[in-house]
């Protein structure tokens, strides 16, 4: 399985295809809407319980592939009726839009001031906890 704008890493670094068992994580970027091809990416991570990251509207990904049901997530305020429509308790954002949310291994964010935070709590879902 190919995707030609998510973002797959595995053990040593980018690979092609989420086919191949060495694919260890997921970040989804805003693009909506997704090819068929992300959304059977997104539902094998989700299904594999695989790390799978989603900032801004890239939780709409996550909704598409109805991967988000009984889960808890943050985005860009606007994605908040889709999330909650589509089954998961919804998260809110800090006033900054500077928070990071985890639950298990799914981790959102709402916008680009979380960055550091989004990677953060990335690298703890990866098992590659941040120390400084």
């Amino acid at each position: 399985m190919k995707c030609d704008w998510c973002i797959l890493l595995g053990e040593h670094g980018l690979v092609k295809s989420a086919a191949t068992p060495v694919v260890q994580m997921s970040i989804l970027p805003w693009r909506f809407p997704p090819p068929s091809r992300v959304l059977e990416i997104v539902r094998h991570f989700a299904a594999a319980d695989k790390p799978l990251a989603a900032i801004c509207h890239g939780p709409q990904i996550l909704v598409a592939a109805d991967v988000v049901r009984g889960r808890r997530a943050t985005a860009y305020p606007s994605v908040r009726p889709e999330l909650q429509a589509a089954g998961c308790e919804w998260v809110e954002p800090s006033a900054g839009l500077d928070n990071a949310h985890s639950d298990g291994r799914l981790v959102t964010s709402p916008a680009w001031p979380a960055q550091a935070a989004f990677v953060r709590a990335f690298l703890e879902a990866l098992g590659t906890p941040v120390r400084v």
